[in-house]
């Protein structure tokens, strides 16, 4: 049980500062444990008890074959790619050490899981109350934060209902049930309140719809004819909810009639739903990350270098998205994703461990026990859910995924717990009289499994420091720099870099030096830090990089860099102009020439006006040459003036 508490406490502390303190600033940005170190203790703590390990091989010989050749594709990658860290590492494998751990530790989840989300629940709901703006909770993401309370919700009704029979013969029964339901109705309103305010549209449809299917598989064989109305009526309803949600009075001219209501209504949501497929970023990344993997269909290009190399695939259509954003580390996809890091025949292995479960489950639903039918929903919300968001590539939602798809292989491939002790009887002494004893692993399979344990415990220790140090200083330099202190602020993100070399940290402290202090050896020093880290193409570092060598009057040596801007953001127009500036220094007419005709195409790509007026309004606002929807009515109509 040690193991298991200690890693549910450890993988909550990803954020600290949620739980010490609840008024301060810039909490996301303190790290005590995050996903490759959560990794590496799960790792660990599969082989650290080499008795539960071994009595469970022979159940999980399928699991384990499925890891081990899952296992191949990251550890080529890491003699492939010389840029790939140790933590790098680990979080390419957490898709199979935390599934693994939760196997083999399903027992014991099974009793501190419903007890450690409960807990969760409370510090959640304490956080969400004093929070401003988007309601993100300890996940620090709306998205995610709805996904996480939606699944824990039914686990507390779960733990309540274990805890009253536990205590029924002891306390009095009314106190009981009248404690846990005013408990209950608190945490259950203030979690459906919260997903409310959280506005994650993928949640408002499948959480419904999971608990009427739910209902509908406990009910069906007493009640199948009334079972089959209530799940149509159930759909309608929510059809008709979701139609209703997006209607607007004001938006009717005629409301005179229930036809013309039900008609407005319907053209409302056609219109809502076709401004919402057109605001949606997915489609362009979806076809980008297609393009990806037809590129790098076998081994991928690697978890850690998927943001560096996505930046490369990501279509022109994405960028006249109004959501566009300047990075882009995952396609709103777990299945793209995978296929995209780890090639195709990692991504089929990976979605028979994660998906196969699932599958199995379902069909031997009405086998499983009260609690195997919750995480097993609770796990198909989130799998659905990733398919549309970073569901499966996010703490606390990943996390959480894992430890679902281990309790689900548990209930498929345990028939039954394999004994660890043996019962010795003595012919003279009767059965009262047995004398217990664990039978003997060799310790030449023991000890190493202990030792690579107590390896795997000191690099996850080294781990966490590292990154405990780097994120500590990091939020310093984000405390100076709010307050206006930009060298104090680059000297913290330098000594954050020192500890750990962040993709974040670097990228802030370049940039400072480069743009507020003016020290472009100092800039350069950091920003060619990228050169040697997995992900290379991070945000603008391509065109930081050149911009500091064009001062130093580097333009050859700017030109690669300059290149690679205009293919991560083709139709950012400062990108165009800066190139054009230095072809042409450089005696490139010809080149020139097509840089400055490309950058005239993006300003009608833009639906821009092509004129000097329009290219320097840009230069001096890049926020919106990166989104020209958010120009002024009246900017723009002064931009097209011709």
């Amino acid at each position: 049980m040690i193991q298991t508490i200690i890693l549910l406490v450890c993988g909550s502390l990803v954020f600290p500062l949620f739980y010490i303190y609840p008024f301060t600033y810039y909490k996301t940005v303190q790290y005590f444990f995050n996903l490759p170190s959560i990794s590496a203790l799960c790792l660990a703590f599969i082989f650290i008890n080499p008795r539960r390990l071994l009595d469970n091989l022979k159940n999980s010989r399928i699991l384990l074959i499925l890891s081990l050749l899952f296992l191949i594709v990251p550890v080529v990658h890491l003699f492939m790619f010389d840029t790939i860290t140790i933590p790098e590492f680990f979080f390419s494998i957490l898709w199979i050490t935390i599934p693994f751990f939760a196997y083999l530790y399903s027992d014991k989840l099974e009793k501190a899981l419903p007890v450690y989300f409960f807990i969760f629940l409370l510090f959640d709901i304490s956080v969400s109350l004093i929070q401003s703006d988007e309601i993100v909770g300890i996940a620090g993401n709306r998205n995610w934060h709805a996904a996480t309370l939606a699944i824990i919700m039914p686990f507390t009704f779960y733990l309540a209902v274990i805890l009253y029979k536990k205590w029924s013969a002891k306390f009095n029964k009314f106190l009981l049930i009248s404690i846990f339901s005013i408990v209950l109705a608190i945490t259950t309103f203030a979690s459906l309140y919260i997903i409310i305010l959280c506005r994650t549209r993928t949640i408002f449809a499948l959480f419904p719809a999971l608990i009427v299917i739910a209902l509908f598989l406990e009910f069906r064989k007493k009640y199948i004819k009334s079972s089959i109305a209530i799940l149509a009526v159930a759909f309608i309803a929510l059809a008709g909810f979701l139609i209703i949600s997006t209607y607007h009075p004001e938006d009717t001219s005629d409301n005179s009639n229930a036809l013309s209501i039900i008609q407005n209504k319907e053209n409302s949501f056609k219109d809502k739903l076709a401004e919402t497929v057109d605001r949606d970023v997915r489609i362009p990344l979806w076809k980008g990350c297609i393009d990806l993997i037809s590129t790098h269909p076998y081994l991928g290009v690697s978890a850690p270098r998927f943001e560096s190399e996505f930046q490369l695939y990501r279509p022109i259509d994405y960028f006249t998205k109004p959501d566009n954003a300047v990075r882009s580390n995952h396609p709103h996809n777990s299945i793209l994703y995978m296929a995209a890091a780890y090639g195709i025949p990692g991504m089929l292995i990976w979605l028979i461990i994660w998906a196969l479960p699932m599958i199995m489950c379902l069909i031997r639903y009405y086998k499983l026990s009260g609690y195997a039918k919750i995480a097993l929903f609770a796990y198909i919300l989130l799998f659905i859910h990733g398919l549309m968001d970073l569901i499966f590539f996010e703490w606390p939602t990943v996390f959480f995924s894992a430890l679902l798809a281990g309790i689900l292989w548990a209930q498929i491939l345990r028939k039954k717990q394999l004994p660890t002790e043996i019962k010795i009887i003595s012919p003279k002494k009767n059965a009262n009289s047995a004398k217990v004893i664990k039978p003997l692993i060799p310790k030449y399979i023991s000890y190493p499994m202990i030792i690579v344990s107590i390896i795997l415990i000191v690099i996850t220790g080294l781990m966490v420091f590292f990154d405990t140090m780097s994120s500590y200083y990091f939020r310093l330099g984000e405390y100076a720099e709010v307050d206006g202190y930009k060298l104090q602020a680059a000297q913290y993100y330098g000594k954050g870099v020192e500890y750990e070399k962040n993709t974040q940290y670097v990228y802030k402290a370049g940039t400072i030096y480069l743009q507020d202090l003016n020290n472009t050896s100092k800039a350069l020093y950091y920003l060619d830090m990228f050169n040697t880290m997995s992900v290379s193409n991070y945000a603008h570092s391509n065109g930081f990089i050149a911009l500091g060598l064009v001062k130093e009057g580097k333009l050859k040596e700017a030109l690669p860099y300059l290149l690679k801007e205009v293919v991560v953001y083709p139709l950012l127009v400062g990108s165009w102009y800066r190139l054009t500036y230095v072809q042409g220094s450089l005696g490139l007419k010809k080149d020139a020439e097509i840089s400055f005709n490309n950058m005239m195409e993006a300003l009608k790509y833009k639906n821009l006006t092509p004129n000097k007026r329009t290219i320097y309004f840009l230069l001096d606002n890049p926020t919106y040459d990166a989104h020209p929807d958010r120009i002024p009515p009246e900017t723009l109509k002064q931009l097209n003036a011709e």
